[in-house]
């Protein structure tokens, strides 16, 4: 919520040393959230454009927007869908998303969905008449209280499992 603030989630190590030498060129600011450390590596890495989100598989009518390094590990598990490394939260690809106004959609965040993601995403598509299925995973409105992640990530719905069910409901309502 702060004006021309610019939010960035790097995929991996590589993007994250990318998005540092990005952020040196902007006159504005810009928080880049990023784990302690990163699990996977990729092997795509386009250049960093300010608002740009980059597709890391295409393999689907169901689309994934990944919106962190561990969205973007467990949407890569993942079959028959599209995967893209929404790598910025602020400002998002707007572009990008005018091309899945005919797609479903979930946006995975490690993060808060009240206020994140998700609802960014929403609050663009619905005005412009977005009439698909479409479904944020993310964390609730609370604070978290499992000591580990594994089983916050559990409780938030983080884990493939899950998105394969979502992905299996949407497919029954299809």
């Amino acid at each position: 919520m702060i004006p021309n603030l610019i939010v960035a989630s790097p995929k991996d190590g590589e993007e994250l040393s990318n998005m540092l030498d990005f952020s040196l060129t902007q006159n504005k600011p810009i928080a880049i959230k990023y784990p302690k450390s990163y699990i996977g590596r990729y092997d795509v890495h386009t250049p960093i454009t300010l608002g740009k989100w980059e597709i890391l598989k295409n393999e689907g009518d169901i689309v994934i927007l990944a919106n962190s390094a561990k969205a973007v590990e467990i949407a890569n598990q993942i079959d028959k869908v599209t995967v893209v490394n929404a790598r910025f939260n602020k400002p998002l690809d707007y572009e990008m998303l005018d091309s899945f106004m005919d797609k479903n959609i979930i946006t995975i965040e490690d993060s808060m969905l009240r206020g994140g993601f998700g609802e960014s995403v929403l609050a663009y598509l619905n005005p412009k008449g977005y009439n698909k299925s479409f479904h944020p995973i993310g964390f609730d409105d609370r604070f978290i209280t499992e000591t580990e992640s594994v089983n916050a990530y559990k409780k938030a719905g983080l884990t493939v499992e899950n998105v394969k069910s979502v992905i299996n409901n949407m497919n029954k309502t299809l």
